[in-house]
């Protein structure tokens, strides 16, 4: 259904929206709607950015909130050459894959004082540059029950080892699951994967020779996550769920702990989640004796490089990205902000931003690899190949390191913007595969 709309949307663009080198005071601004209040926020910064230069007017453009159907909308427009969208909100893990393809415009190096934390800047940068400029970061985390823990004398997991104990001992006393994650074919499965396999100490490593994997450290962690569901620490119910449907499990009190990412301590705390006074944040743990890892991903701002609205498509960007934008973004829709002088979320004051600060200082972005999107369908598919039995799990990891070794790091330059754009077909098997989920 979303291929079909992604059709209609594109064919909907202005064709050229204007010649080459015209100057328009109009900005138009994507981004994937996730709520109302994101129009309104995104409205009022639209109307300061227009108060403080007189004559521009900011047009927003919002997108469903499906990042498949977000990332293919920027893909076939910017590569099909549309100059219709200046600035929009880029998931981290597209960054490498567009600005590989030279649709992107690379930003100004902020000032020392406004410089985001160094993994930030590396999830927004492909070959050591920055080519977004770092708007809102997320990080995963693991979620508990801290009235299960106490009553049952467990401490907070602080391995892998640790946490499958804990989630077997609490489960089988409750009566409940233990560890609920996302075990559908989604992105949340790859980040998933990439915790575990960074957690015991495994590195992705982009070479001229391709991508590579450490063969061992796959083989563990997959056995690792097969373990959890084969021996119950996990219910094997998480391999139907989405992030959405486990969190719903956790608040209804049918698990002890959950990997999820920042966005949901606050309707974990909210006044209507039943679980309010009982949930709890640590690091994801790794393996006993080394710390554990974090996911770092998030929405950030990037300009096309057709932008024929420039300067002012790159001054809208670096407004968006102050700290007093994104402190109304922190404060109305719960985004972290990536600038170090921008107020957090009020649930990451106190404990709860001392954990993140520990998360973000071991997080590690996506690899910044322009095939990442295939990197990460490649992870799924022996992941669950192996979760489903389908596959021993040496099988699996044997193949997932070779086909993996096969992905170039970068892809080789297509047609004119340099993107290697999907086909309608492509985009009608993409959408089989998300109705799949």
């Amino acid at each position: 259904m979303w291929s079909a709309m992604l059709l209609l949307a594109l064919a909907l663009l202005p064709a050229a929206c204007g010649e080459e080198g015209q100057v328009s005071d109009t900005v138009v601004l994507s981004y994937g709607r996730v709520s109302p209040e994101h129009d309104v926020v995104l409205r009022e910064l639209a109307a300061r950015f227009e108060a403080g230069h007189p004559g521009v007017r900011v047009q927003l453009h919002p997108l469903p909130v499906h990042v498949d159907f977000q990332r293919l909308f920027y893909l076939r427009s910017l590569g099909g050459g549309s100059r219709f969208v200046d600035v929009f909100e880029a998931e981290a893990e597209w960054v490498a894959e567009l600005a590989h393809g030279g649709a992107l415009v690379t930003p100004p190096e902020p000032p020392a004082e406004l410089a985001p934390p160094l993994p930030v800047r590396q999830s927004v940068s492909f070959r050591g540059r920055m080519e977004a400029v770092p708007g809102h970061p997320a990080l995963s985390l693991l979620y508990y029950r801290t009235d299960l823990l106490e009553k049952h004398s467990v401490a907070v997991p602080g391995s892998l080892e640790e946490l499958a104990e804990a989630s077997a001992r609490i489960g089988q006393a409750e009566g409940i699951g233990g560890f609920a994650w996302p075990g559908v074919d989604h992105e949340d499965l790859t980040c998933v994967f990439l915790e575990t396999y960074q957690g015991m100490g495994g590195r992705v490593r982009l070479l001229e020779r391709g991508i590579f994997l450490e063969g061992q450290v796959v083989r563990r962690a997959l056995g690792f996550l097969v373990t959890l569901v084969d021996s119950g620490a996990s219910p094997d119910w998480v391999l139907g769920l989405d992030a959405a449907q486990a969190r719903k499990r956790f608040l209804a009190g049918e698990v002890a702990f959950l990997r999820d990412w920042d966005g949901f301590l606050a309707q974990a705390r909210s006044d209507a989640s039943p679980r309010a006074a009982d949930v709890a944040v640590a690091v994801l743990p790794g393996r006993k004796g080394d710390g554990g890892t974090s996911t770092l991903g998030g929405t950030h701002l990037a300009v096309s490089r057709r932008a024929f609205k420039s300067p002012h498509a790159e001054r809208l960007a670096e407004f968006l990205a102050t700290p007093e934008s994104q402190g109304l973004m922190a404060e109305r829709l719960g985004r972290l902000p990536a600038s170090p002088d921008a107020r957090r979320p009020a649930v990451w004051q106190g404990g709860a931003g001392t954990v993140l600060d520990q998360a973000l200082a071991v997080a590690i972005p996506r690899p910044a690899t322009p095939y990442y999107h295939d990197l990460s369908r490649i992870i799924r598919e022996e992941l669950l190949a192996a979760l489903h039995h389908e596959k021993s799990v040496d099988a699996a990891a044997d193949k997932l390191v070779e086909r993996v070794r096969a992905v170039p790091p970068e892809r080789e330059e297509g047609g004119a913007s340099g993107l290697v754009l999907p086909t309608p077909v492509l985009l009608f098997q993409e959408e089989a595969a998300w109705n799949r989920r």
